[in-house]
Protein backbone atom coordinates (compact mmCIF):
# COMPACT_ATOMS: atom_id res chain seq x y z
CA UNK A 1 0.00 0.00 0.00
CA UNK A 2 1.01 3.82 0.47
CA UNK A 3 2.04 3.44 3.50
CA UNK A 4 4.58 1.04 3.40
CA UNK A 5 5.51 -2.06 5.50
CA UNK A 6 6.16 -1.88 9.57
CA UNK A 7 8.18 -4.61 10.99
CA UNK A 8 8.50 -4.46 14.95
CA UNK A 9 11.35 -6.37 16.05
CA UNK A 10 10.41 -7.71 19.77
CA UNK A 11 13.19 -10.06 20.83
CA UNK A 12 16.67 -11.04 19.47
CA UNK A 13 19.56 -13.20 20.94
CA UNK A 14 22.49 -11.24 22.18
CA UNK A 15 24.71 -14.16 21.24
CA UNK A 16 23.42 -14.34 17.91
CA UNK A 17 21.70 -11.34 16.91
CA UNK A 18 19.69 -10.33 13.28
CA UNK A 19 22.70 -9.05 11.18
CA UNK A 20 19.65 -8.63 8.09
CA UNK A 21 16.31 -8.71 7.11
CA UNK A 22 14.84 -8.58 3.80
CA UNK A 23 11.00 -8.64 2.95
CA UNK A 24 10.12 -10.93 -0.68
CA UNK A 25 6.16 -10.25 -2.40
CA UNK A 26 4.69 -13.51 -1.43
CA UNK A 27 4.35 -14.07 -5.55
CA UNK A 28 8.04 -12.85 -6.14
CA UNK A 29 9.68 -16.68 -5.01
CA UNK A 30 12.93 -15.41 -3.62
CA UNK A 31 15.99 -13.34 -4.04
CA UNK A 32 17.26 -14.87 -7.09
CA UNK A 33 14.35 -13.89 -9.15
CA UNK A 34 14.85 -10.12 -8.66
CA UNK A 35 13.07 -6.92 -7.80
CA UNK A 36 10.28 -7.70 -10.21
CA UNK A 37 6.86 -10.03 -9.14
CA UNK A 38 6.32 -12.66 -11.79
CA UNK A 39 2.92 -11.12 -12.34
CA UNK A 40 4.27 -8.19 -13.04
CA UNK A 41 6.91 -9.39 -15.51
CA UNK A 42 4.34 -11.86 -17.47
CA UNK A 43 2.54 -8.28 -18.16
CA UNK A 44 5.58 -6.98 -20.05
CA UNK A 45 7.40 -10.30 -21.83
CA UNK A 46 5.24 -9.85 -25.01
CA UNK A 47 6.58 -6.09 -25.74
CA UNK A 48 9.58 -5.29 -27.71
CA UNK A 49 9.51 -1.39 -26.36
CA UNK A 50 8.47 -0.83 -22.62
CA UNK A 51 7.41 3.27 -22.41
CA UNK A 52 7.90 4.65 -18.97
CA UNK A 53 6.39 7.47 -19.26
CA UNK A 54 3.57 7.28 -16.80
CA UNK A 55 6.36 4.95 -14.63
CA UNK A 56 8.97 7.36 -13.57
CA UNK A 57 5.98 10.60 -12.89
CA UNK A 58 6.52 12.69 -16.43
CA UNK A 59 2.89 14.12 -16.57
CA UNK A 60 1.82 16.93 -13.97
CA UNK A 61 -1.14 18.22 -13.96
CA UNK A 62 -1.76 21.80 -14.72
CA UNK A 63 -2.94 24.51 -11.99
CA UNK A 64 -2.32 22.23 -8.76
CA UNK A 65 -0.29 22.84 -6.31
CA UNK A 66 3.28 22.10 -5.94
CA UNK A 67 3.63 19.87 -2.81
CA UNK A 68 0.29 20.06 -1.92
CA UNK A 69 -2.19 18.57 -4.55
CA UNK A 70 0.97 18.21 -6.73
CA UNK A 71 4.60 16.57 -6.15
CA UNK A 72 7.29 18.71 -6.58
CA UNK A 73 8.28 18.70 -9.94
CA UNK A 74 11.86 17.16 -10.77
CA UNK A 75 15.06 19.51 -11.00
CA UNK A 76 17.76 18.47 -9.83
CA UNK A 77 19.13 15.00 -9.94
CA UNK A 78 18.72 14.66 -5.90
CA UNK A 79 15.16 15.35 -6.67
CA UNK A 80 14.06 12.20 -8.42
CA UNK A 81 14.19 8.67 -6.16
CA UNK A 82 17.08 6.67 -6.33
CA UNK A 83 17.49 2.85 -6.45
CA UNK A 84 18.15 3.19 -2.32
CA UNK A 85 15.51 5.76 -1.68
CA UNK A 86 12.83 4.80 1.32
CA UNK A 87 9.83 4.76 -1.46
CA UNK A 88 9.53 5.18 -5.48
CA UNK A 89 7.42 8.31 -6.05
CA UNK A 90 8.27 7.85 -9.53
CA UNK A 91 10.72 4.59 -10.55
CA UNK A 92 14.16 5.14 -11.04
CA UNK A 93 15.88 5.14 -14.23
CA UNK A 94 17.71 1.87 -13.61
CA UNK A 95 15.59 -0.04 -12.50
CA UNK A 96 13.62 0.80 -15.80
CA UNK A 97 16.77 -0.51 -17.56
CA UNK A 98 16.50 -3.77 -15.31
CA UNK A 99 13.31 -4.13 -17.01
CA UNK A 100 14.09 -3.87 -19.61
CA UNK A 101 17.18 -6.53 -19.63
CA UNK A 102 14.54 -8.55 -17.56
CA UNK A 103 12.28 -9.37 -19.90
CA UNK A 104 14.98 -8.79 -22.98
CA UNK A 105 13.24 -5.39 -24.54
CA UNK A 106 14.10 -1.84 -25.25
CA UNK A 107 13.35 0.97 -22.83
CA UNK A 108 11.67 4.26 -23.63
CA UNK A 109 12.43 7.56 -21.30
CA UNK A 110 11.38 10.61 -21.08
CA UNK A 111 13.16 13.51 -19.29
CA UNK A 112 11.48 15.65 -16.76
CA UNK A 113 10.45 19.10 -18.22
CA UNK A 114 12.12 20.92 -15.64
CA UNK A 115 15.55 19.20 -15.53
CA UNK A 116 18.95 20.53 -15.26
CA UNK A 117 21.45 19.40 -17.56
CA UNK A 118 23.12 17.51 -14.79
CA UNK A 119 19.93 16.20 -14.25
CA UNK A 120 20.01 14.73 -17.86
CA UNK A 121 23.41 13.75 -17.66
CA UNK A 122 22.99 11.89 -14.36
CA UNK A 123 20.06 10.03 -15.90
CA UNK A 124 21.87 9.17 -19.24
CA UNK A 125 24.56 7.58 -16.91
CA UNK A 126 22.33 5.51 -14.95
CA UNK A 127 20.80 3.78 -17.82
CA UNK A 128 24.25 3.57 -19.92
CA UNK A 129 25.18 1.70 -16.81
CA UNK A 130 22.35 -0.54 -16.31
CA UNK A 131 20.98 -1.30 -19.87
CA UNK A 132 22.57 -3.99 -21.67
CA UNK A 133 24.58 -2.63 -24.67
CA UNK A 134 22.68 -4.68 -26.89
CA UNK A 135 19.51 -2.84 -25.92
CA UNK A 136 18.34 0.44 -27.59
CA UNK A 137 17.17 3.12 -25.73
CA UNK A 138 14.65 5.95 -26.68
CA UNK A 139 15.12 9.39 -25.34
CA UNK A 140 11.75 11.90 -25.25
CA UNK A 141 11.97 15.23 -24.05
CA UNK A 142 8.91 15.30 -21.53
CA UNK A 143 5.53 14.33 -22.83
CA UNK A 144 2.71 16.28 -24.61
CA UNK A 145 3.91 19.43 -23.80
CA UNK A 146 1.44 20.99 -26.31
CA UNK A 147 -1.62 19.43 -24.10
CA UNK A 148 -2.58 22.12 -21.80
CA UNK A 149 -4.03 19.93 -19.67
CA UNK A 150 -0.67 19.49 -17.95
CA UNK A 151 1.49 21.81 -16.12
CA UNK A 152 4.72 21.17 -18.97
CA UNK A 153 2.64 22.90 -21.52
CA UNK A 154 2.59 26.07 -19.44
CA UNK A 155 6.73 25.62 -18.67
CA UNK A 156 7.84 24.90 -22.38
CA UNK A 157 5.31 28.11 -22.86
CA UNK A 158 6.94 30.92 -20.62
CA UNK A 159 10.21 29.39 -21.58
CA UNK A 160 9.49 30.05 -25.48
CA UNK A 161 7.58 33.09 -24.77
CA UNK A 162 10.68 34.41 -22.74
CA UNK A 163 13.47 33.33 -24.83
CA UNK A 164 11.85 33.43 -28.76
CA UNK A 165 8.74 36.42 -28.09
CA UNK A 166 10.31 39.95 -29.09
CA UNK A 167 7.24 41.27 -26.99
CA UNK A 168 6.57 38.54 -24.38
CA UNK A 169 4.38 39.98 -21.87
CA UNK A 170 2.42 41.55 -24.60
CA UNK A 171 2.13 38.23 -26.54
CA UNK A 172 2.21 35.53 -23.90
CA UNK A 173 0.18 37.06 -21.26
CA UNK A 174 -3.57 35.39 -20.56
CA UNK A 175 -6.11 37.65 -20.39
CA UNK A 176 -7.06 38.30 -16.63
CA UNK A 177 -3.72 36.23 -15.51
CA UNK A 178 -0.27 37.55 -14.03
CA UNK A 179 2.74 36.34 -15.65
CA UNK A 180 3.36 34.51 -19.08
CA UNK A 181 1.49 31.71 -20.13
CA UNK A 182 -0.27 31.40 -16.90
CA UNK A 183 -3.05 28.79 -15.98
CA UNK A 184 -6.64 29.96 -16.87
CA UNK A 185 -9.56 28.24 -17.25
CA UNK A 186 -9.48 30.42 -20.93
CA UNK A 187 -6.65 27.91 -21.91
CA UNK A 188 -3.33 29.16 -23.53
CA UNK A 189 -3.12 31.30 -26.32
CA UNK A 190 -1.59 30.95 -29.69
CA UNK A 191 2.01 32.54 -29.00
CA UNK A 192 2.14 30.38 -25.87
CA UNK A 193 1.17 27.37 -27.90
CA UNK A 194 3.86 28.34 -30.83
CA UNK A 195 6.51 29.45 -28.77
CA UNK A 196 6.31 26.64 -26.75
CA UNK A 197 6.77 23.83 -29.62
CA UNK A 198 9.86 26.09 -30.52
CA UNK A 199 11.09 25.65 -27.14
CA UNK A 200 10.33 21.74 -26.54
CA UNK A 201 12.61 21.79 -30.24
CA UNK A 202 15.33 23.97 -28.68
CA UNK A 203 15.30 22.04 -25.50
CA UNK A 204 15.15 18.68 -26.84
CA UNK A 205 18.05 19.17 -28.95
CA UNK A 206 20.15 20.39 -26.13
CA UNK A 207 19.05 16.97 -23.89
CA UNK A 208 20.12 14.75 -27.13
CA UNK A 209 23.64 16.60 -27.07
CA UNK A 210 23.83 15.08 -23.46
CA UNK A 211 22.84 11.78 -24.19
CA UNK A 212 24.95 11.19 -27.28
CA UNK A 213 27.93 11.87 -24.53
CA UNK A 214 26.66 9.16 -21.88
CA UNK A 215 26.34 7.00 -25.22
CA UNK A 216 29.12 7.51 -27.48
CA UNK A 217 30.55 4.15 -27.10
CA UNK A 218 27.26 2.77 -28.72
CA UNK A 219 25.60 5.63 -30.51
CA UNK A 220 23.28 3.42 -32.33
CA UNK A 221 22.04 2.32 -29.26
CA UNK A 222 20.29 5.61 -28.62
CA UNK A 223 17.14 6.71 -29.95
CA UNK A 224 16.10 10.35 -30.35
CA UNK A 225 11.88 10.44 -30.20
CA UNK A 226 10.68 14.65 -30.66
CA UNK A 227 7.13 15.05 -30.44
CA UNK A 228 5.69 18.25 -31.91
CA UNK A 229 2.00 19.02 -31.37
CA UNK A 230 0.14 15.59 -31.63
CA UNK A 231 3.00 14.23 -34.39
CA UNK A 232 6.08 11.60 -33.15
CA UNK A 233 9.46 11.24 -35.25
CA UNK A 234 12.03 9.02 -34.24
CA UNK A 235 15.60 9.33 -35.40
CA UNK A 236 18.43 7.16 -34.92
CA UNK A 237 21.74 8.43 -33.97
Amino acid sequence: GKNGLYLDLVQVNPRNHLREVRIYVDSLGGPEDGIFTRGFLGTTRDFAVLRAMDWTGTNREAGLEDGKDEPMPFVHWEDYPQRSSFNWRAVPFDVVAELGNTVDADIWVNVPHTATDDFVLQMAKSVHDTLEPERKVYVEYSNETWNSMFDQAYYVGKKGCAKFAKDPEGECTIEGTEGLCSVSNRGTNGACYTYGLKYHAFRAAQIMVIWERAFKDRPGKLVRVLEIGRASCRERV
